[in-house]
């Protein structure tokens, strides 16, 4: 909740920006390994706009757990990144 305000100028709902992030990422990086998070980034004119993903313990998938915009630093390694993403 709190960082929707920072996103309420480019997107209607928390499921238009989750959508589109997980859409059009360009970027991931490893989060937290004992909380086991990453966070896939889409890069922007004005920065990273972010979605940290925590691992659902005992289910086969991933929630969303943080999401707004996103600054690097050291300790978080990049592990993939695709600068030319290709449309169909």
């Amino acid at each position: 909740d709190k960082h929707w305000y920072e996103l309420m100028s480019r997107y209607d709902s928390v499921e238009e920006f989750v959508e589109d992030i997980s859409k059009n990422y360009t970027e991931i990086y490893q989060g937290s390994i004992e909380r086991q998070t990453f966070v896939i980034a889409r890069k922007t004119q004005n920065g990273l706009l972010y979605i940290e993903l925590k691992y659902s313990e005992g289910e086969p998938y991933y929630s969303v757990n943080s999401g707004g915009w996103y600054k690097p630093s050291k300790k978080h390694k990049k592990v993939w990144s695709h600068s030319t993403r290709t449309k169909k």
